[in-house]
């Protein structure tokens, strides 16, 4: 029996496990906290694409749950909802439910972060 996305799953490559510094996701995060420039659910994107584009992130890893980043970086559940349907809209991650969020491993090219960063 096949499980709900399993193929989809195996295209992603050998699921890696949770990411073990995930502290450093959530610093990323916050350094651009202090750009007034930004919307806060930016702040979440661009430190993922950040993470993705350092080379820190890669395809098939696992990110953190919505709650999980709720409770690590405060913002509310919304707000990191539309963060993590903004990545999937461009296709750097997808959702399985039940399962959570998974890297694709796109980059996304023409972000220039460096002149976002506070």
């Amino acid at each position: 029996m096949v499980l709900y996305g399993a193929t989809l799953l195996s295209s992603l490559s050998i699921f890696k496990p949770p990411i073990v510094l995930r502290m450093s996701l959530f610093d990323e995060i916050k350094r651009f906290q202090g750009n007034p420039m930004l919307y806060k659910y930016e702040h979440i994107v661009f430190g993922v694409l950040q993470q993705i584009n350092s080379g820190k992130l890669s395809k098939g890893e696992k990110l953190p749950s919505i709650n999980e980043v709720h409770k690590n970086i405060g913002y509310s559940r919304m707000t990191i909802d539309k963060a993590y349907k903004c990545l999937i809209q461009q296709g750097v991650m997808k959702s399985f439910r039940l399962k959570g969020y998974f890297l694709t491993g796109k980059k996304v090219s023409g972000v220039h972060l460096t002149s976002l960063e506070p």
